[in-house]
């Protein structure tokens, strides 16, 4: 069946039977509630966006690049238009 990666990461034939069957099951109980018109669903995406800097080695504390001189510049003369 579609065992072998569970099995390959270590997981027993039998739990993946037993999980295997109750996914079907929710697909084949959602399927029959879109048919229907009575699926309710609370369920909603979670998004995490994570951005990060990196001080650059041998950089001054507090220092900025070039690009980031030139964005604050250009920023500041935005702000006083």
């Amino acid at each position: 069946m579609h065992s072998g990666i569970f099995l390959a990461g270590g997981g027993i034939q039998d739990a993946f039977d037993a999980r295997w069957s109750m996914a079907l099951a929710r697909v084949k109980e959602t399927l029959s509630e879109i048919q229907k018109g009575t699926l309710r669903d609370t369920s909603a995406p979670i998004i995490l966006l994570v951005s990060g800097r990196k001080k650059m080695p041998g950089a001054k504390a507090n220092s900025h690049s070039e690009t980031d001189r030139t964005r604050m510049d250009a920023s500041q003369g935005a702000q006083q238009d």
